[in-house]
């Protein structure tokens, strides 16, 4: 579990320590694409400036989950799971098949994307929609994560989420070195 170091580390915009390497680059990745201020032009268009990078042969499209993929191969040489995975949910169900996924009840190690994936507010059935980041530190008693997100406020945020929000379905080893 995370120290209260990391946590600081984190405020002061730095990759925790003890992460593997590949961990590390990941989340190296995403930082800079942060401190470049990477965002939609214009404002909700889901392409512009630094987006394109990350939606590359494919045009203007919610781009969350093309994010976490980029941000994986630029720290593992390769996509996440051998795909460039653009939709949650695929990322999710594909985590799941090969043993790589796991629920909130486990605390996350930083570089793991989590998962959120959104339920009609009628019939409660999953939508098929869903959000992705990357964790990037964890709080001591795991009450709150902090995270790096594409397509959050449509830009390249850091962000804290909570970590028993219903719609949190869980957490994707990326790299496989965790014991999920």
């Amino acid at each position: 579990n995370p120290s209260g170091e990391a946590q600081r580390n984190w405020l002061e915009g730095s990759v925790p320590k003890g992460l593997s390497a590949q961990r590390r680059e990941i989340l190296r990745s995403a930082l800079a694409d942060h401190a470049k201020g990477v965002r939609e032009i214009p404002d909700g268009a889901n392409y512009g400036d630094g987006v394109t990078r990350y939606l590359e042969g494919i045009g203007p499209a919610f781009w969350c989950c093309y994010a976490v993929s980029t941000w994986c191969k630029d720290g593992t040489g390769d996509w996440p799971f051998g795909v460039r995975e653009g939709l949650v949910a695929g990322l999710w169900n594909r985590a799941r098949q090969l043993g790589r996924s796991y629920d909130k009840s486990k605390v996350p190690v930083p570089g793991d994307a989590f998962i959120i994936l959104y339920r009609h507010k009628t019939t409660g059935r999953l939508t098929g929609l869903g959000h992705t980041g990357l964790v990037a530190a964890v709080g001591q008693d795991f009450t709150i994560f902090n995270g790096v997100e594409g397509n959050a406020g449509n830009r390249v945020k850091l962000t804290r989420r909570d970590s028993d929000i219903p719609e949190l379905a869980g957490f994707v080893d990326l790299v496989g070195d965790s014991d999920v």
